[in-house]
């Protein structure tokens, strides 16, 4: 008698347990299914991923923003420097020379100093610098002449450094990134709270990037005066919000509100808010906001992304690639003609390194910041070339609080008018020898004439 295999309880509890995982899984790649091609859903991922892509930015803003300064309490030094290279013949002369100015302000003490600097292959040719302090005016010339000079006797700090910082002031206490961020979380969740999933609108369609047909999914949001209405009561209802932008605006919280009020009675036409995705999972691939005819819209896929303006009639495109990691080539064209070639390595509040080019010109802009809690600090330099002309000119610049005011002794400083014949003639003489073979030899003869200075009045 053959002997018949019967299943067993332990068997049957194997099946079971996979029959239950396939429901699960069908039931979790149903339920994914639905919940990425809902609309709505799709819609609200869509603009917060496009808000968090604007809010990283803003974070990086708000690195320069650890720099501090109070123009009434703190003192502040200035720093810049520039050297120039070109070709134009008017100024080539200039060429090897760096010139520096710096200015150090001190608003509650009433002190300040301002100098200016010339050299050439980091030989200093000339430098001055005038001190204020005690209501007087002090200058040095350097090793022009090695004593101190009294311009003015009689000098009113309050009437010729009246600078007017309440301004700063108000807008330095009431705004920060912080507060920018806020506003804008707060009008991206009260329009996805807005959302109404009779105004969708989904359909197939066929997108092109890179010369390339893209199939898409196209969902469309209608936007109409209800919306902007829902819209506009939901920010009135939010205490917060109408602060934020009252100190951000300037405008008191009785004409934020009004304004508020003006766009709940809007008169707006309906416009459309178009957002392309493509997969399973609804990645989207474009966003388009439209009105009539006229529409901007945004397509980016991997490293090519390709932006369009359409405003009545007239269209320009932007391509962008990523070439390399943070470099992007960029090129905009209005029809066939190319308006501009670009060329992005950096582009943040650190640095700056951008190049463009033109049909008839082209330029470049390097420009580094560093902030710190006293101190701004950076190196910039800009070329340009227009097939003629050749110029770039670079250097550096600083901002620094409360950094130390070094005055001279003027105990023995000599009243401009008392200087003698034979002081303005070491001071000629002087002035002279150290310009002597420069470039600011050749810059002075070639815009001031000599025979303005054969005759010199020392009668004072």
């Amino acid at each position: 008698m053959e002997e018949k295999n019967i299943p067993t309880k332990k068997s049957y509890k194997g099946i079971i347990i996979a029959v239950c995982g396939v429901l699960i899984l069908f039931g979790a790649v149903f339920g994914a299914y639905s919940y990425f091609n809902n609309p709505k859903q799709v819609m609200t991922a869509a603009i917060n991923s496009l808000y968090n892509k604007v809010d990283d930015s803003l974070k990086e803003l708000e690195k320069i923003q650890k720099f501090e300064f109070d123009p009434n309490k703190d003192s502040v030094a200035m720093d810049f420097n520039a050297s120039l290279n070109t070709n134009y013949e008017e100024i080539k002369m200039l060429n090897g020379l760096k010139f520096g100015v710096n200015a150090t302000m001190d608003m509650k003490n009433k002190k300040a100093i301002v100098g200016a600097n010339v050299s050439e292959n980091s030989k200093e040719i000339a430098d001055g610098t005038f001190y204020f302090t005690d209501d007087k005016i002090y200058a040095s010339i350097g090793k022009i002449f090695d004593k101190i000079l009294l311009v003015e006797k009689n000098f009113n700090f309050d009437d010729n450094f009246s600078f007017d910082f309440s301004e700063f002031e108000d807008f330095a206490k009431n705004y920060s990134i912080d507060d920018g961020r806020y506003i804008l979380k707060t009008i991206k969740d009260a329009f996805i709270d807005s959302l109404d999933k009779d105004l969708f609108e989904t359909e197939k369609d066929t997108i092109e990037l890179d010369g390339k047909d893209i199939d898409v999914k196209s969902i469309t949001y209608v936007i109409n005066k209800d919306v902007i209405k829902s819209l506009a009561d939901k920010l009135l209802d939010d205490a917060k919000f109408i602060d934020k932008l009252s100190e951000l605006s300037g405008l008191d919280k009785s004409e934020v509100k009004d304004g508020l009020k003006d766009l709940k009675n809007n008169d707006i036409e309906k416009f459309n808010l178009t957002i392309y995705t493509a997969g399973f999972f609804n990645t989207v691939s474009g966003l388009e906001i439209k009105s009539g005819k006229d529409f901007v819209r945004v397509i980016s896929q991997g490293k090519f992304t390709e932006a369009v303006v359409k405003i009545s009639g007239e269209e320009v495109k932007v391509f962008i690639e990523e070439t390399d990691k943070d470099v992007f080539k960029i090129v905009a064209k209005n029809g066939k003609t190319d308006l501009f070639k670009a060329t992005v390595k950096s582009l943040s509040a650190e640095k700056i390194d951008l190049s463009v080019e033109t049909e008839d010109l082209s330029f470049s802009i390097l420009l580094s910041l560093k902030t710190e809690k006293t101190k701004v600090s950076g190196d910039y330099e800009f070329k340009y070339d227009d097939g003629d002309i050749e110029l770039a000119v670079k250097g550096s610049y600083s901002m620094i609080v409360n950094k130390a005011m070094n005055f001279p002794k003027f105990d023995d400083a000599i009243y401009y008018e008392d200087l003698s014949e034979e002081d303005l003639t070491e001071i000629l003489d002087n002035l002279e020898a150290a310009i002597k073979n420069t470039s600011l030899e050749e810059l002075l003869d070639a815009y001031v004439p000599t025979d303005e200075y054969d005759y010199v009045d020392t009668d004072m």
